[in-house]
């Protein structure tokens, strides 16, 4: 999500962007690190959070680019909860 906030805020070419694939290769996670990662999506997300309220008005593709990223991940955070439903049901 730093990426997301870059691009709201104008920066065409974010640090950490070419990083974004590796997030999905995590394959298994014990406890500890599912509560790590649940904090660390908590603080991405108040951070894009105040980008998009304080930059988000500023021009129309700070806008544009805000309401694609909260689709965006939508997306994401809906395919995370069924893949956790799949895996409840097979247990």
């Amino acid at each position: 999500m730093k990426a997301s906030s870059a691009f709201i805020e104008g920066d065409p070419t974010p640090p950490g962007a070419e990083k974004r694939k590796e997030s999905w290769e995590v394959a298994e996670l014990d406890e500890e690190g599912w509560r790590h990662m649940q904090k660390k999506l908590h603080e991405s997300y108040i951070g894009l959070r105040n980008t998009i309220q304080s930059s988000a008005l500023k021009n129309s593709n700070a806008i544009g680019v805000s309401m694609g990223t909260v689709a965006h991940i939508a997306y994401h955070l809906g395919a995370i909860k069924q893949k956790i439903n799949l895996l409840k049901n097979n247990q």
